[in-house]
């Protein structure tokens, strides 16, 4: 593979991680709006499809680490110029992703406090309960001859 072969291989790996990176935001949309719907069923395949994604991303990234080291200087400049636009909106695309997970994040630790919540009232109230129990399981004190 001669050097402007390897440069359009690596301008195509990055045109094809750009793509998974639009794909990853999309489902990451789509987890924020399963997490706040609480549908933890359609939650599993969004996750399964966005590690699916992950992998191609790191693959990608391997590919163009093997191949960089192979093409000279100059070629290698006029590749990152090239390249600095789609490195641009992977770069936008990544703050966009890790912006939806701190927002997941958000959701489910406000989930799970109002679920602690609800727990401990739950435990504030079972001494409670108990009480009016030993009062039904007492004997009555009325005779039973009255």
């Amino acid at each position: 593979m001669n050097t402007g072969n390897k440069s359009e291989r690596v301008l195509s790996c990055l045109r094809q991680e750009q793509t998974c990176y639009r794909k990853l935001v999309v489902k990451m949309r789509e987890q924020k709006a399963a997490i706040a719907a609480g549908n933890e069923s359609g939650l599993l395949p969004i996750i399964q499809e966005s590690d699916a994604l992950i992998g191609s991303i790191r693959e990608l990234d391997r590919e163009i680490e093997r191949i960089l080291p192979e093409i000279s200087g100059s070629e290698r400049d006029s590749l990152m110029a090239q390249a600095t636009p789609l490195n641009d909106h992977m770069q936008a695309a990544l703050r966009e992703i890790i912006a939806l997970e701190n927002s997941c994040r958000d959701i489910l630790e406000n989930q799970k406090a109002g679920i602690s919540s609800q727990m401990k009232a739950l435990r504030e109230r079972k001494p409670l309960l108990k009480g009016y129990g030993a009062a039904a399981a007492k004997d009555s004190l009325f005779s039973k001859n009255a």
